[in-house]
């Protein structure tokens, strides 16, 4: 297998280590390290409406973001703790709704270097197969770390009339401070509205449907999306997010998710929000938040998510089976409902752990 770092002369720094799973990690080399760990998000919710036609599905939340920077010699143990993404749920009985699963934490310890570092995975979003509001889940929290913020909540679903609306995901922690909420969905007429996946940086969009075919873009990294509308926050480098579209990152190189930088990476991501997609008359999808991604769309979604983003909200009020996408690192996932066919929410994003030594 080969690593970059033989092709690198002198020190070997700003290299970080991706831990996707858990493990045990002996410290290589004495030296200054960053150590980051990013919580799981959570699920959104599932609901059905039945023959009275109403339901609602709050989305999931982000996890939580711990970083800190610590001085480790040779032969030091890190016992890494990496947080599975709660399990998307399906819709089980007419008139009810099924919650989503919490995300797991994250974690790094270290009892030679007095290390305790924990960011929480998001909890998941609640759902309703009656008129109210299903709340979206809470972000994680983060302790022991000198960068401690947490995930953004989850947008809620609000039905007042025949109809369904889903909660967006909401955004992990990020050093940027804490994920940008998922956007909500209303719907007091009969309809679908979805709120967007909240980013790293930004909530996702939310809307409020009088009529039918209402819609909402998903968060982007350097600005939120707009409120009852397909288009995407713009990322980092103020590049616009298109429909159908890859954006180019700070690099020049063309891509849907990645880093920009080897160095410090968890600040060097950027990408475009991407835009809602209605596909079919009195359906309003949209797309997950984050650095990048695709968006859903009729009776399918695309798991294109950026970064730590949320995904958004997928509400059908046909017998079409609603089904929200996957989140992608710490990024919750969105809600799921329908009106008469059946429903099945995303999971959310897995924890992360990286490992950088700076000195």
């Amino acid at each position: 297998m080969s690593n970059i770092g033989q092709f690198l002369p002198g020190q070997r720094n700003n290299l970080p280590v991706f831990f996707p799973s858990s493990v045990s990690y002996t410290v290589p080399l004495t030296g200054k390290y960053r150590l980051t760990a990013v919580g799981a998000g959570g699920a959104g919710a599932s609901a059905l409406g039945g023959t009275a036609g109403t339901s609602a599905a709050g989305g999931g939340g982000g996890g939580a973001f711990c970083e800190d920077e610590k001085w480790l010699i040779t032969g030091d143990v890190l016992t890494i703790v990496v947080g599975v993404g709660g399990a998307g749920v399906s819709g089980t009985a007419l008139t009810s709704g099924t919650a989503g699963n919490p995300g797991g934490a994250s974690s790094i310890t270290c009892s030679a270097r007095s290390i305790a570092m924990t960011a929480g995975g998001g909890l998941g979003g609640a759902g309703i197969g009656i008129a109210g509001t299903a709340a979206g889940g809470a972000g994680g929290t983060a302790n022991g770390g000198t960068i401690n913020w947490p995930g953004g909540a989850g947008g809620a679903g609000i039905v007042s009339k025949q109809g369904a609306c889903c909660g967006g995901g909401g955004g992990c922690g990020s050093p940027y401070g804490t994920g940008g909420s998922g956007g909500s969905a209303a719907q007091n007429a009969s309809g679908v509205s979805d709120g967007g996946g909240g980013s790293m940086r930004y909530g996702g969009g939310s809307c409020t449907g009088s009529v039918s075919n209402y819609k909402c873009g998903g968060g982007g990294m350097g600005g939120a999306a707009a409120n009852d509308a397909i288009t995407g926050g713009g990322n980092a480098l103020t590049l616009v997010p298109v429909a159908g579209t890859v954006q180019q990152s700070l690099d020049g190189i063309t891509r849907s998710r990645g880093f920009d930088s080897l160095f410090d990476p968890w600040r060097a991501l950027s990408g475009a929000g991407t835009p809602g997609n209605n596909s079919a008359a009195n359906v309003c999808m949209n797309g997950p938040g984050g650095g990048g991604g695709g968006a859903s769309s009729d009776a399918h979604t695309n798991t294109l998510q950026g970064i730590g983003g949320g995904s958004g909200g997928n509400a059908e009020t046909t017998s079409v089976a609603a089904g929200s996408a996957n989140a992608f690192i710490g990024g919750g996932s969105g809600g799921s409902s329908s009106a008469y066919g059946t429903s099945q929410s995303g999971n959310g994003g897995a924890g992360l752990v990286s490992i950088e030594r700076i000195g």
